[in-house]
């Protein structure tokens, strides 16, 4: 947790008159941390569905309606793949992707 609050104390998210966030970090890694944050803030069930969806897991959160959606979904995805993908990003890239689960993980934390 205190390396996520160290990260948090080097962004800076302002919201102008109509709410809409504005972000600043050193790096692009540290924006993409405070967007996922501010978009937490605004909108986490979307983010929480469509990572549930994403995943093809959305029959476990809304019920056997949704079984033919998350079996198609799952012809496409499939998570040893994407741990592949992912070890095999580069690692600016990666950066942008830890930004982004670090923004989320310190949303949820606090």
């Amino acid at each position: 947790m205190q390396r996520l609050k160290t990260r948090a104390a080097g962004v800076e998210i302002t919201r102008d008159t109509w709410g809409i966030a504005h972000v600043h970090g050193k790096t692009d890694a540290d924006a993409v941390f405070a967007m996922s944050y501010a978009q937490a803030e605004d909108d986490f069930n979307r983010i929480e569905t469509n990572y549930i969806t994403a995943l093809g897991r959305t029959a476990e959160a809304e019920g056997e309606k949704a079984i033919w959606s998350d079996l198609r979904q799952r012809l496409f995805i499939d998570p040893v793949v994407l741990k592949a993908d992912y070890a095999a990003s580069t690692a600016w890239l990666k950066a942008l992707m830890n930004g982004w689960a670090d923004g989320l993980t310190f949303y949820l934390a606090t």
